[in-house]
């Protein structure tokens, strides 16, 4: 009980008292009002509490670190108007506020929805769930209060954070031609290298104009070639696989290095295809394009350790022509002896790079070793990179595979 509450109590006591020993009918009446004014704002929070409506939007998709907009919509269906609510926003874990996110109403009227937007910091990957909301009503003078959750649903989907790689090339440096493309011709697509006179067959659209009118003669754009081999990047996402807590485990830094080795083949025009198997279900999706990109980080920050098979029994259910076709990039954090059949199998198919996440970087005291199976890769001819956090991806390629370089 409350000042205000006690206040009224005694007041009523009082005027009851004073209508006793002075006999006066309107004393009586007065002490009745003021008793009943606890009862009346009960009341009121009572029928507060039902046709609130609560809808969240969620319009953002951005990567680990950066900052999500939401805006939440109140409205109710009700004949009186919603007095006095307060609104406290729930968070789901991984998603930061500056500070307490509450918000006050002081009149909510039928069918007007009020919004309010707000941002919050993204901290990890995933697809973060909305639930609810918690209202706090109370009667106009502030005696009753009532606190009650509205269902408000959405989702905040937050995209690994893809780090910048040296010239990867799995295997050694393969040029279109050698990946079964057909190689570009002089002066089509690649990076920027001159200014040249014009030649007859040259694409009319690559004229630089700007120069034609200095010089006097139409002159072109000449582009170099980029040397990429395309890429089939196959993820681990056995049950069981993940070591770590948070942020720092084995299926984040695994999830970094897929989102990167696809960013960076598609900065180099090559083709790459993800492979995830996880409870979710099985999914290749082919990258060739920006939008095609988003669609496998989208599908990389919904990805779990929960998949019913390995990583060895995922490379036997894949097509044989994709093995043939790209470069395999495997990346897995157990060191399963298992493995070794489907690495020949790759290997015999074309080229095997296996990235190696070391849980004994995620977890402390973990026992496990992967410097043997490191060896015992690199013994079938396979190319093993040993990765802890994610900040060793940039180092993680080997010089003969920088800058195109042969062994």
């Amino acid at each position: 009980m409350d000042y205000k509450q006690i206040v009224i109590l005694v007041g009523a006591t009082f005027l009851t008292a004073n209508a006793l020993l002075t006999g006066a009918g309107q004393l009586y009446y007065l002490a009745g009002v003021v008793a009943c004014i606890p009862l009346v704002g009960y009341l009121f929070c009572r029928l507060s509490v039902g046709g609130l409506v609560c809808e969240r939007t969620v319009h953002d998709r951005v990567y680990d670190g950066e900052e999500v907009q939401v805006h939440l919509t109140l409205r109710h269906h009700r004949l009186l108007p919603r007095l006095g609510m307060l609104v406290e926003e729930v968070l789901p874990a991984w998603l930061e506020a500056p500070g307490p996110l509450v918000f006050y109403f002081p009149v909510l009227w039928a069918g007007r929805p009020v919004t309010v937007t707000y941002r919050v910091r993204a901290r990890k990957r995933g697809v973060h769930l909305f639930q609810r909301v918690n209202v706090a009503v109370s009667d106009p003078v502030g005696l009753t209060q009532r606190q009650f959750a509205v269902a408000a649903s959405g989702q905040a989907v937050v995209y690994p954070r893809p780090l910048p790689l040296a010239a990867w090339a799995p295997g050694g440096a393969v040029s279109y031609a050698d990946a079964g493309r057909e190689r570009l011709a002089a002066g089509q697509g690649g990076d920027f290298y001159a200014i040249r006179e014009y030649h007859p067959g040259d694409d009319l659209r690559r004229i630089h104009w700007r120069s034609t009118a200095r010089r006097g003669h139409l002159a072109v754009v000449e582009f170099e070639h980029t040397q990429a081999a395309d890429t089939l990047v196959v993820l681990d996402l056995a049950a069981g696989s993940e070591v770590g807590e948070g942020k720092l485990t084995t299926l984040e830094t695994g999830i970094t290095a897929a989102a990167s080795l696809l960013q960076h083949c598609l900065r180099s025009r090559a083709a790459a295809v993800l492979v995830c198997h996880d409870r979710a279900g099985w999914d290749e999706l082919p990258v060739r394009s920006e939008g095609e990109y988003l669609q496998a980080l989208e599908r990389l920050a919904a990805a779990r350790a929960d998949g019913p098979q390995p990583l060895a029994g995922v490379l036997a259910g894949l097509d044989r022509r994709l093995l043939e076709r790209y470069s395999a990039v495997l990346i897995t954090s157990v060191p399963d002896p298992e493995l070794a059949p489907a690495v020949e199998q790759c290997l015999r198919a074309g080229s095997c790079t296996l990235v190696l996440v070391d849980p004994s970087q995620h977890q402390a005291g973990y026992p496990g070793e992967v410097g043997d199976f490191a060896a015992s890769m690199r013994a079938l001819g396979a190319l093993v990179q040993v990765i802890g956090r994610p900040e060793d991806l940039a180092g993680a390629v080997p010089p003969w595979a920088r800058e195109g370089a042969a062994p």
